[in-house]
């Protein structure tokens, strides 16, 4: 089967945190929205375009710009995407080798390399790593609330397309 138009959610073959999906809570969900429904409340067609997939590289502690050498067959599997969609603060985290960028350092840079197709980082701040911001936007944060890298309050959205220098 082509893989285009499918939304691929890539996993943990076990649950790490409370709020981890396992395979079973998402077959449990599309096999709710893709059973028979009475006439005129059709499934959402799409859904049956979902697959979930699993690979123990997700709960290692490794930073994803190692993936090309520890996991070189799911880093082939995403370089097949056309986006990548990472959320949560630990992915975001992983992502920027959990290291504590200057906050201007852009997030391509901040990769390390990694980049198997365009992404996008959606998260929480939970942790004082950051990077992209404009010059003195850190500093108006700080002066806004001092915690605001770490008390879930706020949050980021960053995208890394490749086309950047």
């Amino acid at each position: 089967m082509s893989m285009h138009g499918v939304v691929v959610l890539h996993g943990k073959c076990f649950g790490w945190f409370v709020s981890d999906v396992v395979p079973a809570d998402l077959d449990s969900l599309l096999a709710c929205c893709c059973a028979p429904h009475p006439p005129g409340l059709d499934p959402v067609p799409a859904l049956r375009r979902w697959r979930f997939t699993t690979h123990p590289f997700w709960t290692t502690p490794h930073p994803f710009c190692w993936m090309p050498s520890i996991a070189p067959d799911l880093h082939a599997d995403l370089s097949t995407s056309s986006l990548l969609i990472f959320k949560g603060d630990l992915n975001y985290r992983k992502l920027v080798s959990d290291s504590r960028w200057a906050p201007t350092t852009p997030f391509s840079q901040a990769l390390l390399g990694f980049l198997p197709a365009p992404l996008l980082a959606l998260r929480t701040c939970k942790a004082d790593v950051v990077t992209g911001l404009l010059p003195g936007q850190a500093e108006l944060l700080d002066q806004r609330d001092p915690d605001w890298q770490v008390n879930g309050k706020f949050g980021m959205i960053q995208l890394c397309a490749g086309d950047e220098s």
